[in-house]
């Protein structure tokens, strides 16, 4: 009888020991693809340009020190061209620095934004782009 209550009790264990296995390996997992905070940089980075972009006016060069989400965006095998995507007809503003993941913030300034450009090393990386007035439907050529 001892055996079989002694092998219950191995058995139990066992399964404990292989759940928890299981979840530290999955938490080494989160916690390393984590590591570099990409998901929190971008968020960050969004919220702050679209709040340059709704406090701008028409007519305004913008240029702002992007080292930080560029360098981990070229660590995450992302190009510096896909890292912030400016789109006018929904104004919207959308930073990616890791694959799959991006964060996206509408801005309220009905404004468009043109000539985006990233300029490497200068000594940091810089992102300069021009506010200019919304144009009308009228205006845009089909």
């Amino acid at each position: 009888m001892n055996r079989k209550a002694a092998s219950g009790v191995i058995m139990e264990n066992i399964i404990y020991l292989v759940a928890l296995a299981v979840f530290v390996g999955l938490m080494i997992f989160y916690i390393g693809a984590q590591r570099d905070g990409a998901a929190v940089w971008s968020d960050i980075y969004a919220k702050e340009i679209v709040g340059v972009i709704d406090s701008g006016m028409a007519g305004q060069d913008v240029i702002l020190d992007v080292q930080k989400p560029t360098s981990i965006a070229i660590g995450n095998g992302i190009s510096l061209s896909a890292v912030f995507a400016f789109d006018n007809a929904n104004n919207n503003l959308c930073v990616s620095l890791s694959r799959g993941k991006q964060s996206c913030y509408k801005y309220s300034n009905n404004v468009d934004i043109i000539n985006v450009d990233i300029k490497k090393g200068v000594p940091e990386n810089l992102l300069t782009f021009k506010i200019v007035e919304k144009k009308r439907n009228s205006e845009v050529k089909s």
